[in-house]
């Protein structure tokens, strides 16, 4: 999953640079922070298991 998010991240990029309009920009970049976002919160339910 990771390795997915990271290459939508390097897809939007190549997208900012190369695209010609500004919808497929917004759209690429938003469908990347859609999944960095639920990544982020897969992982922020986790517990960290340090007991003292």
């Amino acid at each position: 999953m990771d390795a997915i998010v990271f290459l939508l991240i390097m897809v939007a990029a190549v997208t900012a640079i190369r695209a010609r309009r500004t919808w497929v920009v917004l759209l690429s970049v938003a469908v990347a922070f859609g999944f960095a976002l639920a990544l982020f919160l897969h992982h922020a339910t986790d517990t960290l298991g340090v007991s003292l």
